[in-house]
């Protein structure tokens, strides 16, 4: 008998020796060891519990599960999530393929992940009434034939639980949780009523225990904790890019050099892409796409970071925290950009699906100071200045008008060697938008090795 399907109050007794996957900072760090042995005491005449579980949801595209067992009333995807645009949702049945279900379902089960979409959000959160489901055995990496690793779009149970809890039996877990809000993030908490991807080594079980039951031993905490505590890079201390469309959706990626590839980059493979319309945003690799990328120390060539964009939203903003390496961001438009510091550039053209960050060297500094003229030109509403300096330097960035008068400062710095980027969007000093017209760029840097660089372009605003 089911254990959220008893009439009885469950006691569950668990003792170490298969694989238990522990997080750290969100990644998957380690593995433990452990054997899940269960014991159910049964008390007579406990009836199941009704439980209401509020899934929060949002516009478009959502990530989302059965969190209930015999819901009312039915299990149909419209009298579940009342605002569904669609009679039907995407799942997800080929565990080693990037294929969604053929013909998608109209109804939902316990244990599976599906996506659905929102077009008029009414009902947030949205309710759903059943049966509790405190604990969940869901089979992953069946594949076609019963064989197969790879992804799994999964659900959840009643209640949240941390990713740490999740057990397995028979396989073993290859990455991080996803979830997905507008673009896919890392989940270190299993929340109700959401769905999530996860990579496995083949078939087996991920087991899901609530709160309500007794959890691990404290000596098994004890030791997951002792796991924790260890010392190493994470992807916080890399450079990152995000890309954002112009619906919200938003993407993180993190880059950078690991010399003793301390970053467990294997763990954050992305899971398929949402379906056509969402958006999603990844380092493109022959497996399907990362969210992390690393590289060498030192390098002789460039190396090429492809990153694929999927949205029908445009404009998008691309921005970039660069503290350490040398880096440019091809637009697939012909706009090259240096990646130091932090900067962003947005792009209208709706044809772009492709930017190449490329690696350019610890070293690549520029021999020379130097401005460009701006881009685009003409332009509406912004433009971006490039501009090098290959030393230390105090900088000014000023917009001048046909009569000579000061209209914005856009840099008054001391900056370190590098690369930079200034973007202006037709603003006056106090951001009141300025007329159409001509204006005049003046970019003053005094170097610290004594040297000084001056120079002007002219740049045409159209509205």
């Amino acid at each position: 008998m089911h254990p959220t399907q008893c009439m009885a109050r469950l006691f569950v007794s668990l003792v170490f020796v298969k694989h238990l996957h522990h997080y750290r900072e969100g990644m998957l760090m380690q593995k433990l060891t452990f054997v899940v042995v269960a014991m159910l005491v049964v008390a007579s005449n406990v009836l199941a519990q009704s439980i209401t579980v509020n899934v929060p949801t949002q516009l478009d595209w959502n990530l989302v599960s059965l969190p209930v067992s015999n819901p009312s009333p039915t299990n149909s995807v419209l009298d579940l999530f009342l605002d569904s645009a669609l009679p039907h949702a995407h799942c997800f049945d080929n565990p080693g393929t990037y294929m969604y279900c053929s013909p998608p379902p109209t109804t939902m089960s316990e244990g599976k992940g599906y996506f659905i979409r929102i077009l008029n959000l009414v009902n947030n959160p949205q309710p759903i009434t059943g049966t509790d489901i405190s604990s969940l055995s869901i089979p992953v990496g069946g594949g076609p034939g019963g064989v197969g690793a790879g992804w799994n779009l999964v659900g959840s149970i009643s209640h949240p639980i941390s990713a740490v809890s999740v057990a397995t039996v028979g396989t073993t877990i290859l990455s991080n949780f996803f979830g997905y809000t507008n673009g896919y993030f890392v989940a270190t908490t299993i929340e109700p009523g959401k769905g999530y991807w996860v990579k496995v080594s083949g078939p087996g079980s991920l087991e899901m225990l609530s709160p309500i039951a007794p959890t691990v031993s404290k000596e098994a905490v004890r030791v997951v904790q002792s796991v924790a505590s260890g010392r190493g890079r994470s992807i916080k201390d890399l450079n990152t890019l995000t890309v954002r469309d112009a619906n919200g959706g938003l993407q993180t990626l993190y880059f950078g050099a690991d010399a003793n590839g301390e970053i467990p980059v294997n763990m954050y493979a992305m899971p398929p892409a949402p379906p056509t319309g969402s958006f999603d945003a990844r380092f493109a690799t022959s497996g399907g796409g990362t969210m992390v990328q690393t590289h060498p120390e030192e390098m002789n060539d460039v190396i090429d970071l492809p990153i694929a964009i999927q949205t029908v939203a445009y404009p998008l903003t691309v921005s970039w925290k660069a503290t350490s390496g040398s880096y440019e961001l091809s637009d697939g438009v012909g706009g090259v950009y240096p990646v130091r510091g932090e900067g962003s550039l947005k792009i209208m053209s709706g044809e772009v699906h492709r930017l190449v960050l490329k690696v350019t060297g610890n070293s690549g500094l520029p021999k020379e100071f130097a401005l460009s003229q701006n881009y685009p030109n003409p332009f509406n509403p912004t433009t971006n200045i490039k501009y090098a300096l290959p030393v230390d330097s105090r900088v000014t960035v000023e917009i001048y008008n046909v009569i000579g008068q000061r209209v914005h400062t856009l840099v008054n710095d001391m900056q370190p060697a590098g690369y930079y980027v200034a973007e202006w969007n037709g603003t006056g000093n106090t951001g009141q938008q300025l007329a159409s017209g001509v204006y005049f760029l003046h970019l003053s840097a005094q170097g610290v090795n004594g040297k000084s660089f001056n120079e002007i372009r002219k740049l045409m605003m159209l509205k």
